[in-house]
C-alpha cells in the first residue's frame, strides 16, 4: 500500500470511529430521555363493594376513564370476607381476605395491597393510591412527574400547607385521596410495615412513618404553581350539566375530588366529569 492509500485509509478509520462515537452517544442520549419520559404508573384505588350501589358505580366510572392511559395500570382493591385464599384478582379488582373497618382495616388492606403488588415495583415509576371517590387526570399528573421527581408526592398536603384535626402535631402526609411514592419509596415503606401506627387512619400513618422510619424521604407537593396543587373538592351542581362541564374544563384542576353527603350526586357528576375528560357526548 502506497503512502496515499495509508493516509486515505487511515482517514476513513478516524472518520468510521468518530461517527460510531457519535452514533453511540446519540443512542446513549436517546435512550436517557426515553426512560425519562416513559414512565409507568401503577394506580391502586382504595374501594369498598356495595352491590351495586354508589362505589361499584363509581368503580366502573372511573375505569373507564383510567383504562385510556397506556401508561397507567389500575387496580381496585377491597377486603372480601368470603375469600378462601389470602388474594385474588378478578378483573381489575385485588379482592383480600378480610373484614371492612375504618380503623385499622383501610391501613391494614392499603398495606396488604402494597405488598401484594411488591414484587412487580421494578414495573413501575410511580405508585398512585388513590381514592374511589377522586378522579385523577393522569395525562397531566405524568407530566409532572416527569418534570419533577418525587419520592413522596401530595396535591393535599396536610401538616405542610394546610392543617387537618385528625394528625398528630408535628405529623405532614399526604391526603389518601392520592398519595405519590416513587416505587423505591414504596419498597422501603414496605421493609418498615411493622413500625407501623394502627391507631391512625391510614394516610396518616403512612405519613408518620415515612417521618419516623424514612426520614431521607420528604414530602414534596406536586403542580406548586396551581391553586391548591391542582387538587379541587367538586361541589354539588344541583344536576346542572352545563356548569359540571364548565368546572371539570378548568385547566387548573387534576383532582376532582368528590365527597357531598350525597353519594350519588358524587356518581351522577362523576360520570359527567369523566364523560367531558374523555371528551364524550353528554
Amino acid at each position: 500500500m502506497n503512502f496515499q492509500k495509508k493516509i486515505f485509509f487511515l482517514l476513513f478509520i478516524a472518520i468510521a470511529a468518530l461517527s460510531f462515537k457519535i452514533v453511540v452517544s446519540s443512542y446513549r442520549e436517546f435512550k436517557e430521555n426515553f426512560e425519562q419520559n416513559n414512565i409507568r404508573i401503577l394506580n391502586l384505588v382504595l374501594y369498598s363493594c356495595d352491590n351495586d350501589g354508589p362505589y361499584d358505580k363509581m368503580k366502573d366510572i372511573t375505569y373507564q376513564y383510567y383504562k385510556t392511559f397506556p401508561f397507567l395500570t389500575t387496580y381496585y382493591y377491597r377486603f372480601d370476607p368470603e375469600l378462601t385464599r389470602d388474594f385474588e384478582i378478578r378483573n381489575n379488582v385485588l379482592h383480600i381476605k378480610g373484614e371492612e373497618s375504618y380503623i385499622p382495616g383501610i391501613l391494614k388492606k392499603t398495606l396488604r395491597a402494597f405488598e401484594y403488588f411488591g414484587k412487580d415495583l421494578h414495573s413501575y415509576d410511580y405508585i398512585v393510591r388513590s381514592n374511589i371517590s377522586t378522579i385523577i387526570r393522569f395525562d397531566k399528573l405524568r407530566e409532572e412527574l416527569i418534570e419533577n421527581r418525587t419520592d413522596y408526592g401530595c396535591s393535599l398536603c396536610w401538616g405542610l400547607d394546610s392543617t387537618h384535626p385528625i394528625a398528630e402535631e408535628n405529623t405532614i402526609y399526604s391526603s389518601g385521596t392520592s398519595i405519590i411514592f416513587s416505587s423505591k419509596t414504596l419498597e422501603k415503606l414496605i421493609e418498615n410495615k411493622e413500625f407501623v401506627d394502627e391507631t391512625l387512619i391510614d394516610d396518616v400513618s403512612i405519613g408518620k412513618l415515612i417521618t419516623e422510619r424514612i426520614p431521607e424521604v420528604d414530602m414534596k407537593p406536586v403542580f406548586k404553581n396551581e391553586n391548591r396543587h391542582g387538587f379541587h373538592i367538586v361541589p354539588d351542581m344541583k344536576k346542572d350539566k352545563n356548569k359540571i362541564v364548565n368546572f371539570t374544563k378548568d385547566p387548573s384542576i387534576v383532582f376532582f375530588r368528590n365527597n357531598n353527603e350525597d353519594r350519588e350526586v358524587d356518581v351522577y357528576q362523576m360520570d359527567i366529569i369523566v364523560k367531558t375528560l374523555r371528551n364524550k357526548t353528554i
